[in-house]
């Protein structure tokens, strides 16, 4: 063999290495960024009995902001339609018919972007009147009874669900 041709091939297995390393690399990196931007909800609810209140909470927990596209209230397996704030307005109405309470409440919009750490309270109901419901009834209520389903992705267009599937 010649030098000539060595070195052509030396060169050429260089280039080739250097090449799947820059592609591996690349890879890696978007991985990366996907993973520095990706959202994740979560909630948190609460009971305050001496002030007979439940408060529900959700919180973006995740590294990057969560782009809202579908906020749903279903109680009792229905979907509640309506606009704005108002399924969660009927909802409640459904969960504690006849009972006395002061609430409030948001309604995320479509591509609302939550932003990492943000905190909604969704909605915090404090009973008033003589018929206060017991604190199971109140749990039932809310966790066996409605479910907030929120459909959100990530600035990359991945797609999750609050809560996630089981």
């Amino acid at each position: 063999m010649n030098w000539e041709l060595i070195t052509t091939i030396s060169i050429a297995v260089i280039a080739f290495c250097a090449l799947v390393l820059t592609i591996f690399q690349s890879k890696r990196a978007q991985e990366h960024n996907r993973l520095s931007v990706k959202p994740h909800l979560t909630s948190f609810g609460y009971h305050q009995l001496d002030k007979n209140s439940y408060t529900f909470e959700l919180i973006n927990n995740g590294l990057g902001p969560a782009i809202i596209k579908k906020f749903t209230i279903i109680v009792d397996g229905n979907i509640i339609a309506g606009e704005g704030t108002d399924p969660i307005k009927q909802g409640l109405e459904i969960l504690f018919p006849n009972v006395k309470y002061q609430a409030d409440y948001i309604f995320i919009g479509e591509d609302h972007a939550m932003a990492a750490k943000d905190k909604f309270i969704i909605v915090k109901v404090q009973f008033t009147g003589q018929q206060v419901p017991t604190l199971e009834t109140i749990k039932h209520a809310f966790d066996e009874r409605a479910e907030l389903v929120i459909e959100y992705e990530s600035f990359y267009g991945e797609k999750y669900i609050f809560p996630p599937p089981t």
